[in-house]
C-alpha cells in the first residue's frame, strides 16, 4: 500500500492541493458569517467527492479495468492485427507503476482537516 509514495511529484501534488481547496476557500470568502463552517462543510464534499474518485482511480492502477479497455480498444481497432491481451495488460502495467493515488489520500486528509476543524475549533 505505501510503496507508492515513493511516487509522489511535488508539483502535482500542489496543483491538487490548489484545485481541491479553491471551492472551499472561495465559499467561505463569500459568505458573510461562519466562514469557517462554511469552510469545513464545502471541504467535506470535496472529500468525499475525491474520495469515490480515488476508489474508482485505484481500482484502474490496479489493473481491474484492463480487460474492459482491451475489449473496447480492439472493438475500436481497424487494424486487423491486434496484440493479445498479455501484451495490452503488461504495457498498461508499465504505465501505471509510476502512478499515485491523489484523489484517494487528498480526500483522507481533507476528512480528517475537518474533523479537526469541526471538534476544535467549530
Amino acid at each position: 500500500m505505501f510503496k507508492r509514495f515513493k511516487n509522489i511529484k511535488v508539483r502535482n501534488l500542489i496543483i491538487h492541493i490548489i484545485v481541491t481547496l479553491a471551492y472551499p476557500a472561495l465559499r467561505a470568502f463569500r459568505t458573510e458569517s461562519n466562514k469557517l463552517t462554511v469552510f469545513a462543510d464545502a471541504l467535506t464534499i470535496i472529500a468525499a467527492i475525491l474520495l469515490i474518485m480515488g476508489i474508482f482511480y485505484s481500482f484502474y492502477l490496479h489493473g481491474d479495468f484492463d480487460r474492459t479497455g482491451y475489449v473496447f480498444q480492439r472493438g475500436l481497432s481497424k487494424d486487423a492485427i491486434f496484440p493479445d491481451f498479455d501484451t495490452y495488460r503488461k504495457k498498461n502495467e508499465e504505465r501505471r507503476e509510476d502512478g499515485f493515488n491523489y484523489p484517494l489520500y487528498l480526500g483522507i486528509f481533507y476528512i480528517v482537516v475537518c474533523l479537526i476543524l469541526v471538534y476544535v475549533f467549530i
